[in-house]
């Protein structure tokens, strides 16, 4: 509605209203953008939590600098203490919690014994179950071995006191199984030191942004292409949906700048998110054929092998791995 001088845009599907005057028109041309057909697209917002676990490990980043704690052995025990209290409440360690209840019960209050107890743990994280010592504490023997390099490498022991160790809990207490990947690009923001970030260009982008890019980019086609599939009809169907699991297999990623790896993980997940449709089709498909549902006729191809990405900086570079375990 409009007087030609005041503007009132009533979105029935949004529930919302936009009024502004004449004067303010080219703000809002956006918002006409129905009138050629262009569709409106709502993409999902940065969950709270993600951001209120940066905040914790931004904080016990902040206090053990504070202590100082810093550099190269800072970046790398911050990076495990992530991926302990993430595999502590998403059953990579079982039985829940066993990180939490080790530092709580195994550690004294003011600290002074938690630095060596946690060299330790790094050293068992790193040793098969197979190589380990007969004689090794009963509570470090119930955490599984972690492949990759996370754990390898010493590192000098950290000093806590007791307000440190209350950070390190405070931590370990949030509940990090509904945490996205996408935390650990809000971690990488919230630990460096906001003049670092401003000469190296540094620059977290959140998840919405990050969806506004890939979904136009590869994701739209995938979906159309996937739902061009699914319609099929008669005994090509099933063959056609393997065909499209297989092609999502094949596809490469590379990210030149990747940062903590952001677009790299999230693009993964979306992938991931679509072949699990994929497969659930081809369950459905196999079945109605009467052939035996065998899983290994339909099990995931997608792979993180399949992305790349180039980071000079230590501390982004481990976070980007982090996901892949």
């Amino acid at each position: 509605m409009s007087d030609f001088q005041t503007f009132e845009l009533h979105d029935l599907d949004e529930r919302e209203v936009v009024a502004f005057p004449l004067a303010d028109l080219p703000a809002h041309v956006e918002s006409f953008g129905f009138i050629l057909g262009v569709q409106r697209r709502t993409f999902r917002d940065q969950d709270p939590a993600n951001i209120e676990a940066a905040e914790l490990v931004g904080r016990l980043h902040d206090a053990l600098a504070d202590a100082g704690h810093e550099g190269h052995d800072l970046e790398r025990f911050l990076v495990r203490m992530v991926f302990c209290m993430f595999a502590d409440d998403t059953g990579i360690f079982e039985p829940r919690d066993i990180f939490l209840d080790f530092i709580e019960t195994r550690t004294s209050g003011d600290g002074a014994d938690l630095g060596p107890w946690l060299a330790q743990l790094f050293e068992v994280l790193d040793t098969p179950e197979d190589g380990r010592a007969a004689t090794l504490d009963e509570d470090l023997a119930r955490f599984p071995y972690v492949n990759g390099d996370l754990f390898e490498g010493h590192l000098r022991t950290f000093s806590f006191d007791t307000a440190l160790r209350g950070a390190l809990l405070d931590a370990c207490r949030f509940d990090w199984s509904n945490i996205s990947s996408a935390i650990f690009g809000a971690l990488f923001q919230s630990v460096m030191d906001p003049a670092e970030r401003r000469a190296q260009g540094a620059h977290y982008t959140t998840e919405k942004n990050i969806l506004k890019v890939i979904e136009p980019l590869f994701m739209d086609d995938l979906r159309t292409e996937f739902e061009r599939v699914r319609k099929r009809r008669g005994r090509g169907r099933l063959a056609a949906l393997r065909q499209f699991q297989a092609k999502l297999g094949t596809l490469t990623f590379f990210d030149p700048a990747c940062g903590c790896g952001n677009f790299l993980i999230i693009a993964y997940r979306e992938l991931r998110i679509l072949e699990i449709e994929v497969i659930r089709d081809i369950r459905d498909a196999t079945a109605a054929t009467g052939q035996a549902v065998l899983v290994a006729a339909w099990q995931s191809v997608v792979d993180v092998d399949q992305f790349y990405g180039i980071e000079l900086g230590e501390f982004p570079a481990r976070i980007a791995r982090l996901p892949c375990g």
